[in-house]
């Protein structure tokens, strides 16, 4: 687990270490994920309640009800605790920290050794369809899938 750990921390360093620099360059991060998140955490910490309507896009939209934002996911509540932009390069660094370990967790359980479990980890961790959804700042994406393992578990 811990080498799971240094190797997220060095596939990360240049954003865990200077969090202003960011990986994705614009992309949807800026336009349509970090407003939502933004005004949910500013809605909450502001009325201390989930703020239903967004007017700031169009007419208003639902923002609860917005997929984007995922309102009710565990990990959402941390953009109440630390800044919004900054947390999207934490975040993908924990996710893909908790993608490998959840899968190192599942090898375990269908006997794999413990270096088969590294190896198959590491390689689930920066696989290019894990990969590729950082520079657009895909983190839904991440957040889907970082619960499979844990369901194979269930199923196991």
């Amino acid at each position: 687990m811990l080498l799971l750990f240094i190797f997220t921390v060095i596939f990360f360093h240049e954003f865990i270490f200077h969090p202003d620099k960011m990986p994705y360059p614009g992309g949807d991060i800026l336009g349509p994920y970090a407003p939502l998140k933004l005004i949910l955490s500013q809605g909450i910490s502001t009325f201390h309640s989930l703020p239903l309507w967004n007017a700031h896009f169009f007419s208003g939209i639902p923002l609860v009800a917005n997929p984007t934002l995922a309102a009710f996911y565990p990990f959402t509540f941390l953009y109440l605790l630390f800044p919004t932009l900054s947390l999207y390069v934490y975040m993908l660094a924990l996710n893909s920290f908790l993608i490998g370990l959840f899968t190192y967790f599942y090898c375990r359980v269908i006997k794999l050794g413990q270096f088969g479990a590294l190896v198959a980890s590491v390689t689930v961790m920066y696989s290019g369809s894990l990969t590729a959804v950082i520079i657009p700042g895909h983190l839904l994406s991440y957040d889907t899938f970082l619960w499979l393992p844990l369901i194979l578990i269930g199923i196991e």
